[in-house]
């Protein structure tokens, strides 16, 4: 009997699977102990704590958090930095979505929202993102306005209006989209509008030859005033044979 108490007394305890080799000496800090470039992602940094790994983080992450080697942490420490490591991730995203193109906010949002309800991102961060990226100016509604209209103008042609719907369905405030669609379209007015129902014409004529209410009616939903879609037609000599 003394004998298998002994033995019971020799037996080394375990620690649950993970806690070993994490806690420091005390019971409770640790020490950052490597700092390794990631092979498939060299803009991120795996992080080493008491010779395991822990947690990723981008470089900048790094810096900014004044990470090294030799600096201790305390277990609320390393919980909050893997939550820096989960926004890094997202932030990420959203910065290669905002570079495939120019976004609206209210599109980054909605991508970000959509990946957040296909749990491949995590809610708590969207905000805080949405934030620092309008702040970094990464997206930008006024620069976004601008841009679209510019393309969408030069493109093919399109009308004021339709303009005005479009910018309105990518949440671009009202101000805003007024005050950008008054610096593309100039102060030609009427004018203007008629060079932009043209340049349709010559691409969309076709397919109403011989229809001209047909062709008004299109042009009419292309946001076109049915004064200037008729001025024009008639410029043109478009009545029921068309020379598109």
């Amino acid at each position: 009997m003394v004998m298998e108490v002994m033995e019971i007394k020799k037996r080394p305890v375990r620690r649950p699977e993970g806690e070993e080799g994490l806690l420091g000496g005390d019971g409770g800090m640790m020490v950052v102990t490597d700092l390794r470039q990631q092979v498939k992602d060299k803009t991120r940094i795996s992080i080493y704590v008491n010779g395991r790994f822990s947690f990723g983080l981008t470089l900048a992450q790094v810096a900014d958090l004044g990470l090294r080697k030799g600096l201790q942490l305390d277990v609320e420490k390393i919980e909050e930095l893997k939550g820096e490591s989960e926004y890094g991730k997202m932030r990420a995203v959203a910065v290669m979505y905002c570079c495939s193109r120019e976004r609206s906010i209210k599109e980054l949002r909605d991508y970000m929202r959509r990946r957040v309800q296909k749990k491949e991102l995590p809610d708590k961060f969207v905000d805080r993102i949405l934030r620092e990226l309008m702040e970094k100016e990464i997206v930008s509604d006024a620069r976004f306005a601008k841009l679209w209209a510019e393309s969408r103008k030069s493109r093919s042609g399109i009308s004021k209006k339709k303009l005005d719907l479009e910018l309105m369905r990518k949440g671009v405030d009202r101000n805003l989209i007024a005050k950008t669609l008054d610096e593309v379209f100039g102060e030609g007015g009427e004018r203007d509008e008629k060079e932009e129902l043209i340049k349709v014409l010559a691409k969309k004529g076709r397919k109403y030859m011989g229809d001209r209410r047909k062709l008004t009616e299109y042009l009419f939903r292309q946001g076109f005033r049915f004064d200037t879609i008729r001025e024009v037609l008639d410029e043109q000599g478009i009545a029921h044979q068309s020379r598109f």
